[in-house]
């Protein structure tokens, strides 16, 4: 069984207990762990000799408060998770343990944060990059794992990383998805069957984007057009944005040439899903 923190104190000292030539790697999540998560925690197993989970549903990265408060809580079912995955230790802190009065410092997600995801969550990538920024501080892991699911994030994050906790190594992890395809997330709970069936068309225009692009066509405008196009056949899908950026710099591009990455947000029945597939030359 994890050992179970609420506490930043508590956390220290057991950090602090570890054997100084010991690897800690961290998996940072906001609880109702799937099947995605579970792979993140297989894999820290594999790079590190103790693995932590926080689990904490951070207020800062919610610009909407229907959204903070209709997030899923599950922490007993998540306790049992890592319990069988033999996670060594949980971080399950209070917002005031994450967020001491006068002793926080917002991390800004510059330009990049205002862009694609953050245009339409305004704030949102300040509160997560505040909030990772944050826990590297309190947990000082040797490894840090994400999927890419969320690729503008961990981007961003990476970029953080380097700039303030230069010792942690960064690891990304492909997305998981389910049989038919669909990413996996905490919200897909949320669908009901025919909203769940609506949202297997996002993955199905990316992989036809990444189809057309290794049948030879590299036109960045193109691609995103001929997805767009095979979403707006469905009306219970409102597509936000569908775009070809560089893979590491995020950037629109107007050639894939060099690795790209195609990012994708759309709600479906009041339900904001986001998803990406890679394009290599």
């Amino acid at each position: 069984m994890p050992t179970l923190f609420t506490e930043a104190n508590e956390l220290r000292r057991w950090r602090s207990s570890l054997p100084t030539d010991s690897s800690l790697a961290f998996v940072p999540t906001m609880g109702a762990l799937h099947a995605g998560h579970e792979r993140l925690i297989q894999e820290a197993k594999s790079m590190a000799g103790n693995v932590i989970v926080s689990i904490f549903v951070n207020p800062l990265q919610f610009n909407d408060p229907t959204d903070l408060i209709q997030y899923p809580r599950t922490l007993d079912a998540d306790i049992e998770i890592c319990s069988r995955l033999g996670v060594d230790a949980i971080f399950a802190p209070t917002p005031d343990e994450v967020y001491p009065p006068d002793q926080v410092q917002v991390v800004s997600a510059g330009t990049l944060g205002s862009l694609y995801e953050g245009q339409h969550r305004p704030g949102h990538f300040d509160g997560v990059l505040t909030v990772v920024d944050r826990l590297f501080t309190l947990v000082a892991p040797s490894v840090a794992i994400f999927g890419e699911k969320d690729y503008q994030q961990l981007t961003l994050i990476s970029q953080m990383a380097a700039a303030r906790h230069p010792s942690i190594n960064i690891a990304r992890l492909p997305t998981v998805r389910d049989p038919d395809g669909m990413a996996i997330s905490s919200r897909n709970v949320r669908l009901t069957p025919t909203d769940r069936a609506s949202a297997t068309k996002l993955y199905e225009s990316l992989h036809r984007l990444q189809e057309l692009h290794l049948s030879g066509v590299t036109d960045a405008k193109e691609l995103g057009r001929c997805a767009i196009e095979y979403l707006k056949k469905f009306d219970s899908i409102a597509l936000d944005y569908l775009v070809c950026v560089d893979a590491d710099t995020l950037e629109r591009i107007g050639s894939v040439d060099h690795p790209t990455v195609a990012l994708l947000a759309a709600t479906i029945g009041g339900v904001r899903l986001i998803d990406n597939v890679l394009l290599k030359p």
